[in-house]
């Protein structure tokens, strides 16, 4: 009986994993060009500020928050439009960005409650992006087995921004949840 039991969750695993595989999105190609006279200007100091709270609302209006995660702010620009349009609204894959994009990017670490901050930044427009992760336990449908399930939810919100302001961030587009 457990060896019959044992074959049938093999089979499954082994099923579950060929239609995964089979049903993987192709990369889509970019079809912006990086052009760093775009992001010059996001290069310099200003007064302005961005600030908020890395999180999500679930159904039941309790929160899921970003726990010390990265936040990203990048300028507005042809190339990031088409990148958090289709890797965080479309939740697929673009190929891979080009790497002097780096240097245009300002990091930080949410706290422990989700707390992030930019400061002197020059006035313009913003992507703020983010990630909300949590784990959860679920028992399968026999009851017979805990199953872990690892969540993580993209997040981006677009900011505007002027010399001597600070925008608060509080509301977030939630991208595709993806389940490990």
């Amino acid at each position: 009986m457990k060896i019959a039991t044992a074959l049938r969750s093999l089979v499954l695993a082994v099923s579950t994993a060929v239609t995964l595989t089979s049903c993987a999105e192709p990369i889509i190609p970019r079809q912006q060009t990086f052009r760093p006279s775009d992001f010059v200007c996001s290069q310099e100091r200003g007064s302005a500020s961005i600030t908020g709270r890395a999180f999500v609302t679930m159904r039941d209006n309790s929160e899921r928050i970003g726990v010390q995660q990265k936040v990203e702010l990048t300028p507005v620009t042809p190339y990031t439009s088409e990148a958090i349009g289709v890797e965080f609204t479309q939740s697929r894959s673009l190929s891979a960005a080009d790497p002097r994009i780096d240097k245009y990017i300002r990091s930080t670490e949410a706290d422990d409650q989700g707390r992030f901050s930019f400061r002197g930044l020059p006035p313009g427009e913003y992507y703020a992006t983010s990630n909300v992760k949590w784990d959860n336990w679920y028992w399968n449908d026999d009851v017979t087995q805990k199953i872990y399930v690892h969540y993580t939810v993209p997040i981006h919100a677009r900011v505007s921004v002027k010399n001597g302001q600070t925008v608060v961030v509080r509301d977030w587009v939630y991208g595709k949840t993806i389940v490990k």
